[in-house]
């Protein structure tokens, strides 16, 4: 079974529980004494600016679209507006994630 990075970062401290495993407490402690906290720090910095770029090109994109085509992409402009809102970093990953639903099914 694999694990995204991404939940092995917002997994709470296993080393303080009592189910934690001795496997979870040295990963944990041993990606906190390599930098973990200053990574997540990157990663948030490195998103937000992305982020600025990326509303930028999509209320650019949007602006040029017809009354017919925004009707097509009111999805779309739904999940930018909740984009847009969102100021907590970790929130926005999530919704970024989101975005790619809009446009491609499993089905």
């Amino acid at each position: 079974m694999a694990v995204l990075f991404t939940d092995l970062v917002e997994r709470p401290n296993t080393a303080a529980s009592e189910d934690g495993t001795i496997e979870d407490m040295y990963l944990e402690m041993t990606l906190e004494q390599n930098g973990l906290s200053d990574l997540v720090e990157d990663i948030s910095e490195h998103f937000l600016a992305f982020t600025d770029k990326l509303d930028a090109r999509i209320k650019s994109y949007l602006e040029k679209l017809t009354a017919e085509e925004l009707l097509s992409e009111c999805q779309m402009i739904e999940w930018f507006q909740i984009f847009s809102a969102e100021t907590n970093s970790k929130k926005k990953m999530k919704i970024f994630s989101m975005f790619f639903n809009l446009y491609y099914s499993n089905s």
